[in-house]
């Protein structure tokens, strides 16, 4: 979701390429020779020339071009080009159908040459553009939105790529710049307000960002992508109510998207709205019955109402749906460890890292349950600083640290970790007292 709508997409390509095909034989572009299929019969009747000649090869690359045929339209421009190889519109379309035959660098020769030959015209520079941006040569395509932007300032579509472009630069400002020149010419434009509103989030304006998303779903209510985003931005600024009712509006728009219900749910878990959570996994397990995130998530919600059976159940069957999966396995072992059934919850823990041995969560688990009952000290301490080789700065990890320190009575190491600790997690009750017990044993 998190991806920025770009005007460069498929409906600029083809807006680009039917121009072209539009176009055909009766261009008439400036400083060129001017014909149309009038002026076929016309030289008929008279001698044969290489510009006629090359106008016959011309039309018939036109007419395989609409049949499909590209390879023998390709052919036929090509001998025009033989004949009378200063057209620029039939190095254009020679260019657009190298394009549709994944001929790039074949495409590229033919727009340079169109461009040299009529600098004015702006179709063999949009597709350069287009091309350049695809294989990231970023640069190069904005030099040439620059240039359609000098023959034609108020081209809408040169503007709002190289806004594009300047966007996926990370060209914040400049981005932004022309979306707001833009939004004063195309008040009603939702693409427009969610392509800003994309570009004030990456520089941290995040209320002119919903500003922006609530521009576009006034303009286009339906507009999911921007009722997302504002249940994002609204998740960013904690307003969780305000996340839920963008989230619920965008369920509303699309009730098969599964990603969706995923945030509903962990929206109202967060908000302690557990019995909305489970309806929305129980919904999420209807609308795709091998989804096991959606099995794990409802067993810790169940596990959270104290229904503890429900939730080995859910856990179990995302198992046997993927008895592979390391994050079932992790929470399995949680849910063991809640209910006092240690041996089970090891056993799931090690598999847990056995599965993934990146698992950061399960080292830390397993390490402080051994801390906290005084057994494998030695071991705690070994699984918990291979959890912070994976996240050096978690804090929750280095309070383990410090705490299987503090139980195997090296309370001066105990309170460095936990000093540690206290500076990324400053308002955990639990750290917290751990300071508190390692500092008395430290002044005694």
């Amino acid at each position: 979701m998190r991806k920025i709508i770009f005007f460069l997409a498929a409906g600029l390509v083809l807006l680009i390429l039917l121009t072209i095909a539009q176009d055909a034989v009766t261009d008439t572009p400036s400083k060129e020779r001017t014909f149309s299929l009038f002026n076929v019969f016309v030289e008929s009747r008279r001698a044969s020339t290489p510009f006629s000649k090359s106008l016959a090869h011309y039309t018939m690359g036109i007419i395989y071009d609409n049949n499909g045929k590209l390879d023998s339209a390709i052919e036929e421009y090509k001998k025009a080009l033989a004949l009378e190889g200063d057209i620029s519109y039939i190095h254009t379309r020679l260019a657009v159908d190298y394009l549709l035959t994944k001929q790039n660098d074949n495409a590229l020769e033919e727009l340079r040459r169109a461009k040299s030959l009529n600098p004015g015209d702006t179709k063999p520079r949009f597709l350069l553009a287009l091309i350049y941006a695809s294989l990231n040569k970023f640069e190069d395509a904005q030099k040439e939105y620059q240039e359609i932007i000098r023959f034609d300032p108020e081209s809408i579509w040169a503007l709002s790529s190289l806004a594009d472009i300047y966007a996926l630069q990370e060209k914040v400002n400049e981005a932004a710049s022309i979306y707001e020149k833009l939004l004063e010419k195309e008040k009603e434009s939702s693409i427009l307000y969610f392509n800003l509103a994309v570009i004030y989030s990456k520089m941290g304006k995040i209320d002119q960002a919903i500003e922006r998303l609530k521009e576009a779903v006034r303009i286009n209510p339906a507009f999911l992508e921007a009722h997302v985003g504002l249940g994002i931005l609204y998740e960013t600024k904690k307003d969780l109510p305000g996340a839920i009712a963008s989230f619920e509006k965008a369920v509303e728009i699309a009730p098969l998207n599964i990603n969706i219900y995923h945030y509903l749910g962990f929206l109202y878990y967060r908000t302690k709205r557990f019995d909305d959570a489970v309806r929305q996994y129980e919904l999420l397990i209807k609308l795709d019955p091998k989804d096991i995130e959606a099995y794990i998530a409802l067993g810790y919600v169940y596990s959270l109402e104290g229904k503890d059976e429900e939730a080995k159940k859910a856990c179990n069957k995302a198992l046997e749906i993927k008895p592979d999966d390391a994050k079932a396995h992790f929470y399995l072992g949680a849910l063991y460890e809640k209910l006092k059934d240690s041996d089970a919850a090891i056993k799931e823990f090690r598999e847990t890292i056995r599965l993934d041995p990146k698992f950061a969560d399960a080292y830390n688990y397993l390490g402080y349950m051994f801390a906290e009952s005084g057994t494998n000290l030695d071991e705690a301490v070994s699984l918990i600083k291979k959890a912070l080789e994976i996240e050096p700065d978690n804090g929750a990890y280095l309070d383990s640290l410090g705490w299987a320190y503090f139980k195997k009575g090296m309370f001066a190491e105990a309170l460095v970790e936990i000093e540690r600790a206290i500076k990324f997690e400053p308002n955990d009750p639990t750290i917290k007292e751990h300071l508190k017990k390692a500092r008395e044993k430290v002044r005694k």
